[in-house]
């Protein structure tokens, strides 16, 4: 394991606006969370039955006449519910099969989508839909700040942390805010462009974090930077290295590279539907990018506190 350590953890005085911003994170996840237990298979609406039947009238909605294996069903039951276009034409598309059937589905559809639009997610996060999000400019930013699980929020606020602080004492406060806001909204936008509209909200931070990520990395690239690593207890086999900023690339921005161009490669794994934004993750990246190299050109690099850390060598200087 090896991980950009960078400046390292700093307190509230060196990097307040980082600190800010980690603790409205997980405000916000702790206020909007939902305490109560998830439902389990058959308690849902996502049971397989309902998705197999839900399946067979989408495809009556998409003007599919043949019908494909029940499993196939269940995966085009799950893409089903995450196209709004369908989603609103369920209380009058003239579907066929038994009425009172069609009838009990429908209520079943309808309680979901009331059970939904009351959660904060739905309330917070942002539509995926353009025609919906223009009506609702707030979740641009809110939904940087909702969260699906602690994994996801741990995730982000790591990446936050490391990097937030090291841009805050390299170019500054206002940086760190713009690149990650700005970042998070340019990477909802490019989202919408590139992925197709889903019943689903867009939600977390991973925009705007990899916004930083892209602009730390961009901004001197030439710098060599701290890592930690760790392989095993023994002595040796870890402790910290300073290693060139371009080893950020492959550790913290390649798989969110992959995933994107994997997104365009037909299969049948694409009927389920993203559930991860990868393409805002990308579109974050290449803003922060785009800024750091703005920034360079217009304004000038920062310089580096003298007694921090995270100062490496550059690649025309040696480690002594």
């Amino acid at each position: 394991m090896i991980v950009p350590f960078l400046a390292g953890l700093r307190d509230f005085a060196v990097a307040p606006l980082t600190w800010t911003l980690i603790f409205l994170n997980m405000g916000f996840y702790f206020i909007t969370s939902d305490p109560r237990p998830a439902p389990t298979a058959k308690e849902s609406f996502f049971e397989v039955r309902n998705l197999q039947r839900t399946g067979v009238y989408y495809r009556q909605y998409l003007g599919m006449k043949d019908l494909p294996e029940p499993h196939e069903l269940v995966l085009w039951g799950g893409k089903a519910m995450r196209d709004p276009g369908f989603v609103t034409a369920v209380p009058e598309f003239p579907f066929r099969g038994d009425a009172d059937e069609i009838k009990n589905w429908r209520a079943e559809v309808s309680k979901l989508r009331d059970q939904t639009g009351a959660r904060a997610v739905t309330k917070f996060g942002l539509p995926r839909d353009p025609a919906v999000a223009v009506q609702k400019p707030l979740t641009w930013i809110t939904y940087q700040f909702m969260h699906a699980t602690p994994i996801h929020l741990l995730s982000n606020m790591v990446f936050l942390l490391l990097f937030g602080i090291a841009i805050e004492r390299l170019a500054g406060s206002l940086t760190v805010l713009l690149v990650s806001l700005l970042g998070g909204i340019f990477g909802a936008y490019f989202s919408m462009k590139l992925d197709a509209p889903s019943a689903l909200p867009m939600v977390g931070a991973s925009a705007a974090v990899t916004a930083l990520i892209a602009f730390y990395l961009v901004y001197e690239p030439r710098k060599n930077v701290r890592y930690y690593f760790f392989f095993s207890p023994f002595q040796g086999f870890y402790g910290e290295i300073y290693l060139s900023k371009w080893w950020i690339l492959p550790l913290c921005l390649l798989p969110d590279l992959v995933n994107f161009v994997t997104e365009f490669i037909p299969s049948p794994a694409q009927l389920i539907g993203q559930t991860v934004a990868t393409t805002a993750h990308v579109g974050g990246a290449l803003f922060g990018a785009a800024v750091a190299i703005a920034h360079r050109r217009f304004i000038g690099e920062g310089e580096y506190d003298r007694s921090g850390p995270d100062l490496g060598p550059t690649e025309n200087e040696s480690l002594i």
